[in-house]
């Protein structure tokens, strides 16, 4: 049994992690490793028994833009073990090397973790907060849809997207920076038909459309031009009856602020400065999750 992460140029380990992960949660990350997507940002930290990932809690960097100050968070995920290696601690012991290994480089650790796993969090360290959404209700009476679709079905496609997010101003107060991998990771495989261009704006925007609701995860304007988001929802058109936005604008003039209920999920933070969601009622923004 060994401790093993900064593996994933190994073929034999990335097929192992991934497996677990999909047994875990039905994901795959081979197709994100493939596209070069996946980078050192995202490290697996893994026990590793006879060549075979057994348990896991990834690492992912995340840094976050906040009043003109980055701040570097840790964000854990993929928290799995094999069934027949559960209850031996595995977890409690990744938890811990990575505690000792990052702890006093970053500003904070935060992950989202199931109901189940409640108690663990918490005598890991970890303490329960709170994330906010805005949202509000749109007038689309005589409105029509100018916003396109773009395929995200080719290398091209990918490209010109990722290049967008690369160059910032994401609308977000608090934003992450320096990370497009994520929402590639989004785009390239979940997401690949909620891609849309509002020509007039000059405008990308990542939404989904259910039941006359318009959620928009991301939206990736021209760097330092200024975006009315609620002029920007009007671009999708008559049948829009509310709008929920995935992330914290810098506006939150006359939107809807609500706590955030997920079910079956819990935001825990560990470090003083994770409490900068709570207290300024942001939320994590829906694609950089990991």
């Amino acid at each position: 049994m060994e401790l093993l992460k900064d593996y994933r140029n190994n073929d034999a380990l990335r097929a192992s992690f991934n497996a677990l992960a999909g047994e875990t949660f039905g994901l795959n990350f081979e197709d994100w490793y493939q596209n070069g997507y996946w980078t050192d940002r995202y490290n697996p930290h893994s026990v590793v028994v006879d060549g075979q990932v057994v348990s896991n809690v990834s690492v992912n960097q995340t840094f976050f833009e906040v009043d003109g100050k980055v701040l570097r968070f840790l964000q854990l995920g993929t928290v799995m073990t094999k069934p027949e290696y559960r209850k031996q601690g595995l977890a409690k012991k990744l938890m811990e090397w990575i505690f000792e290994l990052y702890e006093d480089q970053v500003d904070g650790i935060y992950l989202f973790g199931n109901d189940f796993a409640y108690d663990f969090y918490v005598k890991m360290g970890f303490e329960p907060s709170r994330e906010y959404t805005c949202s509000w209700k749109q007038d689309s009476e005589g409105l029509k849809q100018v916003v396109t679709q773009v395929p995200m079905d080719d290398r091209a496609d990918w490209d010109m997207l990722e290049e967008r997010i690369q160059q910032g101003n994401h609308v977000c107060a608090f934003d992450m920076v320096d990370n497009s991998q994520l929402p590639m990771f989004y785009v390239t495989k979940f997401m690949q038909g909620n891609v849309f261009y509002h020509s007039g704006m000059d405008t990308y925007v990542i939404a989904e459309e259910e039941c006359a609701e318009l959620v928009i995860s991301m939206v990736i304007a021209p760097k330092d031009k200024e975006i009315d988001l609620k002029e920007l929802a009007k671009g999708f058109g008559p049948d829009i009856k509310k709008v929920t936005l995935g992330f914290t604008p810098v506006s939150r003039q006359g939107m809807d602020v609500d706590e955030l209920s997920v079910d079956d999920s819990t935001f825990f933070v560990r470090g003083e400065k994770m409490r900068i969601v709570e207290e300024k009622e942001y939320m994590v923004p829906g694609l950089a999750h990991a």
